[in-house]
């Protein structure tokens, strides 16, 4: 297997994982739900108290320890966010190192190069800051110079980048202001030609974070590819 397919790999079977704790906490509440006294009834009476209302988002399940289902969801959306932007950096750190005029010019200073015991590894280290860089970019100049770097087609994310980036402003609104939607969110969404949530919250559930690691799996497998097509 080539080193993308490795990182694809590795990548995606985490956000496999993460999706196991969503599953996890719909168990639990199962046995809260049910007549018997389960361990678990304690844990989500106190959580469900400390926890905004506007979390209680299921049209079925109208109990306030759904709260913590909903609460565990939007954590999930957070991690797989952070996921699929390191598989971005791994990404764009191979193929720097192996095309370090890729990113132009890059200023490091002597106090942190002479941390580094060879070029490739600060080359590395330039290529994961640059990299990072990008994930403060509005989104179409974020693809465009991802893309970029990676010697790819203007189209070849087409599909499924509008999902990653809802959902990657989703994130931020939810890290940063509550899950309430701000203007933030709506310009960002708007910017890749999909329409936004207008008002209210934004909170997370299993049929939204089913569709959102979907479309970031498939993001990350044509990328791996198109890396492996190109560059391996």
């Amino acid at each position: 297997m080539s080193e993308f397919g490795k990182l694809f790999e590795q990548r995606s079977q985490r956000l496999l994982a993460l999706s196991r704790l969503g599953r996890i906490t719909l168990d639990a509440l199962a046995f809260v739900d049910a007549a018997e006294v389960s361990i678990f009834d304690e844990h989500f009476e106190f959580m469900a108290k400390h926890i905004g209302e506007h979390y209680q988002n299921h049209p079925k399940i109208n109990i306030p320890e759904y709260r913590v289902v909903a609460f565990v969801d939007g954590l999930t959306l957070i991690a797989t966010i952070s996921e699929i932007e390191s598989y971005f950096q791994d990404l764009i750190a191979s193929v720097v190192v192996r095309y370090p005029s890729k990113i132009g010019k890059f200023t490091l200073d002597l106090n942190t190069l002479q941390t580094f015991d060879s070029i490739p590894s600060a080359v590395e280290y330039a290529g994961r800051i640059y990299a990072a860089s990008l994930m403060f970019e509005k989104p179409n100049t974020y693809k465009k110079k991802l893309l970029s770097i990676l010697s790819a087609p203007d189209d070849l994310l087409q599909e499924h980048w509008p999902v990653f980036i809802e959902s990657k402003a989703r994130r931020d609104v939810g890290v940063h202001n509550n899950w309430f939607v701000n203007e933030i969110y709506k310009s960002k969404v708007r910017e890749v030609g999909s329409s936004p949530v207008e008002s209210g919250t934004l909170t997370v559930g299993t049929d939204y974070m089913n569709s959102v690691r979907h479309s970031c799996i498939q993001i990350m497998g044509v990328l791996a590819k198109h890396c492996h097509d190109k560059f391996a």
